[in-house]
């Protein structure tokens, strides 16, 4: 891997884009740099940017929706408000628009769980079903997880 170093003139360009109005993030976006990079070098050259924790408001939320119903991405999203994707999609879950990203089970997990349910032990379950008892295991302890 490549290693690359933040030249002055990069910080330059960087502090010059901030004063014009972009965020950390659009700038680390655009220069192909990480945002903690673009914070740390804006911070030595003496530029103060907003506090870490901000207040998102119901605006932002209903753009963000907005944006997200049109196809936009949450990555996208978040660098077009310069915000953090996590943050986007935090407020954007409660919506019910964010697919639910658990898979269904296999048939073959079904089976175990049913097989658990009945009582039969890890290893006969492993050697009638060919699964590792590692998953069984899992899927056990999943199963009393949810039962508590």
């Amino acid at each position: 891997m490549t290693r690359r170093t933040v030249t002055p003139t990069d910080v330059a360009q960087w502090v010059e884009d901030f004063h014009q109005g972009s965020g950390p993030y659009q700038i680390a976006q655009r220069h192909g740099w990480g945002h903690p990079t673009v914070m740390l070098h804006l911070e030595r050259a003496g530029i103060v940017t907003r506090s870490t924790r901000r207040v998102v408001t119901t605006t932002d939320v209903r753009a963000w929706e907005a944006a997200y119903d049109r196809g936009e991405t949450i990555n996208a999203i978040a660098v077009a408000h310069d915000r953090i994707g996590n943050t986007v999609r935090d407020h954007l879950a409660p919506s019910g628009r964010l697919p639910n990203k658990k898979r269904p089970r296999s048939a073959k997990s079904l089976r175990v769980l049913e097989l658990i349910a009945q009582g039969v032990e890890n290893h006969a379950i492993a050697e009638r079903l060919g699964v590792k008892k590692t998953t069984i295991s899992r899927l056990r302890y999943e199963t009393k997880r949810r039962a508590s």
